[in-house]
């Protein structure tokens, strides 16, 4: 987990820090695993949250964003910086053909603001 903080506002508009849930960045990525659901949430629009999912080679993957807003998914090669599909919208989901095994980073962040949501990786029949 990161060790970045965001703020929320209270009723009387005093900000309070809140801990982010995952990583903002490939350092501090959240490891899944392939057919498990992780939760989190998007502390603000400038927010992103980073997973990392060791995925095999010629397989086929289903990645799913769950949530009552608009996100952005993105999967993106080991290194980190190549963006191999993206989806964006409420629930987007998008299905990928792995080129080669390793493992690979699930970036999620939100269209419009804080947001509540759950990422899920399933590997698909070919």
């Amino acid at each position: 987990m990161a060790s970045t903080t965001s703020a929320m506002l209270l009723p009387d508009n005093d900000p309070i820090a809140l801990p982010d849930d995952h990583g903002d960045a490939i350092q501090g990525s959240t490891v899944i695993r392939v057919d498990e659901a992780q939760n989190g949430l998007i502390e603000s629009q400038a927010d992103s949250d980073w997973f990392s999912v060791d995925l095999d080679a010629g397989q086929r993957y289903d990645l799913a964003i769950f949530s009552m807003g608009s996100t952005r998914l993105s999967l993106l090669a080991p290194d980190g910086v190549t963006e191999l599909a993206n989806a964006e919208g409420q629930n987007p989901r998008l299905a990928y053909v792995v080129p080669a095994h390793g493992r690979y980073l699930v970036r999620v962040g939100s269209v419009a603001g804080p947001l509540d949501y759950t990422v899920f990786v399933s590997r698909l029949s070919q």
